[in-house]
Order: structure tokens, then C-alpha cells, then sequence
């Protein structure tokens, strides 16, 4: 009598501390599937991704902005040498770039503000000025001159891979000339969020920018990937 009672409640415990077991086993095979899939995502993202037909992006920005007939075409080569990436890791994207303005600065002087400014150099060092006033007061931008040449790094970019969204806390510029977000309502201090597309080994950013009159400008920023 006594052994039956036992098999009686004990053959219950045994099936659900069974059930608990599996259910355990079943959850943790969940997760590694779950932590194999992310790291698949993560592996077409990570590394280094080097920028490319960067002249095609200032086409762009130089669409929104309308300041100068044929701005793109004008200055478009002085940024045949612009050198920037957008390294992964994880969920994290950090974007650097080095790039020397004395070509540019030499081209709007005699173009446009050789009736204001006494010469070059004075004109030159009012865009140092506008430098440090516009970085200094940014949290997650670090941006140093040497002379013309710039070395800019904005840190703490999130990604969104369900989303595929890239979202730094603040916009990345250059020389706060070019805004690459939406040129005409924001400024570096505001957050930006980037769609992405990978495809054959190109990496594309795209965010929407609204000239003045509200009329909509996709930017796109291309990059391949780093052997």
C-alpha cells in the first residue's frame, strides 16, 4: 500500500521536473540558435568599410542646399582624396574621416569671398574659428585640425539590424560645410538615422533630406569593404 502511494505521487514529480529538463534544453537551444543568427547578421556588417564615389554624395548634398549654380561639378574634385570609413564592431559603427581643406578653401576665396575677406589667409582663419566654435560644443565628435587638414571621428553609432538602421547621436559634417543628414533643418547636433543596404560587398547609407521648399533629396553615402 505504502509503495503504490509513493509510485502514486512520486511517477508525477519525475514527469514534470522531465518536463522542466526539456523545456530548459529546448530554451537554451533557442538562444544558441537565436546568438548563431545574430552573429551571421553581425559577420556581413563587421569590419571596415571604406568610402567610395564620395563626389556622387556632394552632387547630392549640393542638390538640397542651392546655394551655387553647378556647385557639384565646380568642387567636386577636391574630394578625390577624401578619406573616410565606417568601422563595425558588434552593434556599435564609429565614422572617421582626414581630409585637407586647403584646395577647397583656396577655390571658395577667389570665387565667392575675395570682396569680403582681406586675402586667403584671413578667410582661412575665419573657418578655423567656425571650426572650433561648431566642434567644440559636440559631445561625441572629435574633430582636430593640423594646419587644413582635418581628423574627424564620431563614435557611438547604434545598429538596428532588424531595422537595418545605422543611428549616430549626432550628424556628421564636413568642415560644417557639408551636413551629411538633412542640411536644411538640422546641424551636427542633432541625432541622425541612416538606412542601410549591403549588396555585393557595398555598404549603403541613405537618409531623406527637404530642401527649402520641402521637397525630398535621398543622400546616399557608398563604401566597400576592407580586405
Amino acid at each position: 500500500m505504502n509503495i503504490k502511494r509513493i509510485r502514486k505521487y512520486f511517477t508525477p514529480v519525475v514527469l514534470s521536473f522531465a518536463c522542466v529538463l526539456s523545456g530548459c534544453s529546448s530554451n537554451v537551444t533557442s538562444d544558441n540558435q537565436n546568438n548563431t543568427v545574430k552573429k551571421e547578421k553581425n559577420s556581413t556588417l563587421e569590419g571596415k568599410w571604406k568610402v567610395k564615389d564620395f563626389q556622387d554624395t556632394i552632387k547630392q548634398l549640393s542638390q538640397v542646399r542651392a546655394r551655387i549654380v553647378d556647385e557639384d561639378k565646380r568642387i567636386k574634385n577636391f574630394y578625390n582624396d577624401f578619406d573616410m570609413t565606417l568601422t563595425i564592431t558588434n552593434d556599435n559603427a564609429v565614422l572617421h574621416y582626414t581630409f585637407d581643406v586647403t584646395k577647397l578653401y583656396e577655390y571658395y576665396f577667389n570665387n565667392f569671398e575675395k570682396g569680403i575677406y582681406e586675402d586667403l589667409e584671413q578667410y582661412t582663419n575665419k573657418k578655423r574659428t567656425s571650426f572650433n566654435v561648431n566642434y567644440n560644443v559636440l559631445e561625441y565628435t572629435k574633430a582636430i585640425r593640423d594646419g587644413d587638414k582635418i581628423d574627424y571621428t564620431l563614435k557611438n553609432g547604434e545598429i538596428d539590424e532588424d531595422k537595418k538602421t545605422i543611428t549616430f547621436p549626432e550628424t556628421p559634417s564636413i568642415d560644417s560645410e557639408y551636413l551629411l543628414g538633412n542640411p536644411t533643418y538640422n546641424d551636427e547636433t542633432n541625432p541622425v538615422t541612416y538606412s542601410y543596404s549591403v549588396e555585393n560587398n557595398e555598404l549603403t547609407l541613405t537618409v531623406t533630406a527637404k530642401d527649402v521648399k520641402g521637397k525630398e533629396y535621398p543622400i546616399n553615402i557608398k563604401f566597400t569593404k576592407e580586405n
